[in-house]
């Protein structure tokens, strides 16, 4: 299997499998003097699942990303609805003063923050603003606990900033104070497909050449949902969060090296028993 292909295959089961962001973001965002933007870009837009859900606020929606595989299912589910382009948060590809909304859904920890900021002030309107959203997985009861042990033994634990530093230390050093939070729990249907599904989209899931781990994490998903599920399925709990404000003409400092990267050795200590999660 070459790269491209095993990307492409990612991206499919991450389509699939990963729950949708809340509608009712849509209402919030309107609320906020939203109500049909003309034009909406989704940095870093992957297969689309974010980008779709902003459909209703664009009268023109852009997705942007630099993941050729994503990209690609992105180009196929949203075909009609959104052009899809090759870009980054730190190079769009979009024109000076173009966007009236930019959001970058589950992606911002990974961004540059500097030339991304500097990036989304030559592009945003003078009155644009930035929206930025995550669907955290959240441990409420003993099925998502069981789940979250069984996601850490197999994947083990994520690298980069855990959710409760993301909101409490990225997200303002990026955005001005005045930014605003969104926050909406949803529950969502996963049976046996599904969570094979979700669980072979995450970057952490053993590849094709890991077998004996690639079957003992299918064997621990059939003994997990033989255990916990209700008619052949479990509901797993999803938070969407979401901060909207303008960027900061220049970000707080809070790595030495201008990145996510000083933060991580820190962070990948967090003990597992955290209320919010976050699946890669």
């Amino acid at each position: 299997m070459t790269a491209t292909t095993a990307a492409r295959e990612r991206a499919v089961l991450y389509e699939a499998s990963r729950p949708p962001y809340s509608p009712s973001i849509v209402d919030w965002l309107s609320g906020q003097a939203l109500g049909g933007a003309a034009v909406v870009a989704d940095i870093g837009c992957g297969t689309g699942l974010s980008t779709r859900i902003l459909k209703p606020l664009a009268q023109r929606l852009i997705g942007v990303e630099p993941d050729a595989g994503m990209r690609a299912v992105a180009t196929q589910r949203m075909a009609g609805d959104a052009e899809i382009m090759a870009g980054s948060a730190e190079a769009t590809q979009l024109p000076d003063a173009s966007v009236d909304l930019l959001a970058a859904a589950s992606c911002f920890e990974w961004f540059d923050p500097g030339p991304a900021a500097t990036e989304f002030h030559r592009v945003l309107k003078p009155d644009g603003q930035v929206v930025l959203m995550w669907n955290h997985r959240l441990i409420i009861d003993e099925v998502t606990a069981s789940w979250d042990r069984l996601w850490l033994r197999h994947m083990g634990p994520r690298l980069g900033p855990a959710p409760q530093d993301i909101e409490g230390i990225l997200v303002p050093a990026f955005l001005e104070p005045d930014r605003r939070r969104f926050d909406h729990v949803d529950l969502h249907r996963y049976d046996r497909a599904r969570l094979r599904a979700f669980a072979f989209s995450s970057g952490y899931a053993p590849r094709p050449l890991h077998r004996r781990r690639r079957q003992a994490l299918l064997a621990a998903i059939d003994a997990f949902l033989d255990r916990h599920g209700q008619v052949g399925a479990v509901e797993l709990a999803f938070s969407t969060v979401a901060f909207l404000g303008r960027p900061r003409t220049r970000p707080s400092s809070y790595a030495t090296n201008g990145t996510c990267e000083g933060l991580t050795s820190r962070f990948i200590e967090r003990p597992a028993t955290a209320q919010q999660t976050d699946d890669r």
